[in-house]
């Protein structure tokens, strides 16, 4: 094997290494989302938020982080494989992450973590070059509409059955 082969060989291997590595960061960020939104806040938390927004806001974001949190986890497969479209989504369920994190209960530490990895996503932006094929398309539209109805039935308190 020449020289140049061998340098190609590891620039693939290098590479699908940071990929892996963004995919497992996602979907740790992902559960960190899904365990904040479960996990209840104490009371001198939530009394100190109210003098600084109202309690309904704390209380959507935190419908908005266990959708992006589920969203964060879907969204790791496809980064996994490199796809294209997996990276921009979870660029956006990223930064939304980090604005529901301030939201919530101002968990600063998590809303830097999601930053910091919109940061890492923007580096490593060339490793995310696949097109989506159509089953991951069609699986998408349908978790995200359902995703959306199950937000609004959640949000607007209507009874969906």
């Amino acid at each position: 094997m020449g020289e140049t082969a061998k340098k190609i060989q590891v620039k693939i291997i290098t590479t699908q290494k940071w990929v892996h590595l963004v995919a497992w960061f996602v979907a740790i960020i992902g559960i960190l989302n899904i365990v904040e939104a479960v996990w209840p806040k104490e009371p001198s938390v939530i009394d100190w938020m109210e003098e600084f927004l109202p309690m309904d806001i704390s209380e959507s974001s935190r419908v908005g982080m266990y959708l992006t949190g589920f969203c964060l986890l879907a969204i790791a497969r496809g980064l996994w494989r490199r796809k294209h479209t997996a990276w921009w989504v979870a660029l956006i369920l990223l930064s939304l992450s980090s604005v529901l994190q301030l939201l919530r209960a101002f968990d600063y530490h998590h809303a830097i973590l999601a930053l910091m990895m919109v940061g890492l996503l923007v580096w490593r932006r060339k490793d995310f070059a696949a097109q989506s094929d159509r089953g991951s398309i069609k699986w998408a539209l349908i978790i995200g509409v359902t995703l959306l109805i199950g937000f609004f039935c959640t949000e607007r308190s209507v009874s969906c059955t």
